[in-house]
């Protein structure tokens, strides 16, 4: 079954629930100055380069004209955050400046870099430079990772999550015939030892039967023999 991507490129940033409250405006994100020229980035972002608290900068920089800290070109090549002077959070390929690709249920989400450090276990910087703006995925996550890191999943179909469910569905089937095909191949490979042993065991007992009668027939044959020739030396001494 071949599934259809869809990547869900948000207008704004993703909603993190440990954010706090958001104020009105391009919502989560906030002002840094990037060598005199001002960009806005998702919280986390933020948060990453100017080290400081997600929820610091939700109550205090979101919404408003201030700026958060200053980087140089160097941080924010490495955050994946332009500087181009745009004072937009835009980014490559339609992506918005700081989202990167996580692959769920066979689909495409984004999410802003700190939400994918978390939850993909893989560390920001690597992450921004290594995906951001590609259409690559930093990981694979589930159904319950993505609501408990509040990345939205809206975007994506009732058909997107029943292919999901028939792929996981064929997965489990496949597991299970597996299963049978080695279950019956154990089966017939026990019936084929015993039967083997069987017929061993039926071939030990007629060849110790024919040796058994041979013995008999052989000392009979002697003991006939012996009678014999008794009843001859009888016969010539009478004589």
């Amino acid at each position: 079954m071949f599934m259809k991507s869809k990547s869900l490129v948000a207008a704004t940033a993703l909603t993190v629930a440990a954010s706090g409250a958001f104020a009105q405006g391009q919502e989560g994100l906030v002002n840094v100055s990037v060598d005199d020229n001002t960009v806005q980035v998702p919280v986390d972002v933020a948060a990453n380069v100017c080290d400081l608290d997600v929820n610091v900068l939700a109550s205090d920089f979101v919404g408003s004209e201030e700026t958060a800290c200053e980087i140089d070109q160097k941080t924010a090549a490495q955050n994946g955050i332009q500087s181009n002077g745009s004072n937009s959070a835009e980014g490559n390929n339609g992506q918005q400046n700081g989202l990167v690709n996580l692959s769920l249920d066979g689909n495409t989400v984004q999410a802003p870099i700190g939400v994918a450090a978390n939850v993909c276990d893989v560390d920001a910087n690597v992450i921004a430079q290594d995906f951001t703006g590609t259409d690559e995925s930093v990981c694979t996550i589930s159904q319950e990772q993505a609501a408990e890191n509040g990345i939205d999943t809206s975007g994506l179909s009732d058909s997107d999550m029943s292919n999901a469910t028939d792929t996981l569905g064929d997965t489990v089937d496949t597991t299970t015939d597996a299963a049978g095909s080695v279950t019956d191949t154990a089966t017939d490979a026990a019936d084929s030892v015993t039967d083997t042993t069987t017929d061993a065991a039926d071939s030990v007992t007629d060849t110790a039967t024919d040796a058994a009668d041979s013995v008999t027939d052989t000392a009979t044959d002697t003991a006939d023999s012996v009678t014999d020739t008794a009843t001859d030396a009888t016969d010539t001494i009478t004589n």
